[in-house]
């Protein structure tokens, strides 16, 4: 219990001294966490579609400036438009090739209608989850440069 009020005494003894001081930025409380600090952008990185067999070509998809997106499914190249306002994101037509792949994997193949459907995105460190209605329907990790 002795050493629960020196801690507490501590305490109010440098919200004073800072106080007195007007040295805020000395006393600043911690700031946001180390994963959050350090959290991938969600704009101008290339992500990489998470689950897809490794020897399948990798759906990737990048949000450039503009509102433009950029990408593949796996086997087509894919262009379109989003809207960001927050953590809400949703996304435009997309258009694309029409190449007819051997090795297409299925998870890339519902890529392009799934991201007709997202309303939210949430970064994580290296990973983006894209949302719709509380359930995740895209996870990506961030491509290493």
């Amino acid at each position: 219990m002795d050493e629960i009020w020196r801690t507490r005494r501590r305490a109010g003894a440098l919200v004073l001294w800072c106080g007195l001081f007007g040295l805020l930025s000395a006393c600043a409380l911690p700031g946001p966490s180390a994963a959050a600090a350090t959290a991938t952008p969600l704009l101008g990185t290339a992500w990489r579609l998470s689950g897809v067999t490794p020897d399948a070509r990798a759906a990737r998809l990048q949000l450039l400036d503009g509102g433009r997106i950029a990408g593949s499914d796996g086997c087509n190249r894919l262009v379109g438009s989003y809207t960001l306002d927050g953590e809400k994101l949703s996304f435009g037509p997309l258009s694309g090739t029409r190449m007819a792949c051997a090795d297409h994997d299925p998870a890339s193949a519902a890529m392009s209608a799934a991201l007709t459907r997202v309303t939210h995105w949430r970064v994580e460190g290296r990973v983006l989850e894209l949302h719709a209605a509380g359930t995740v329907l895209l996870r990506f990790d961030a491509a290493l440069p």
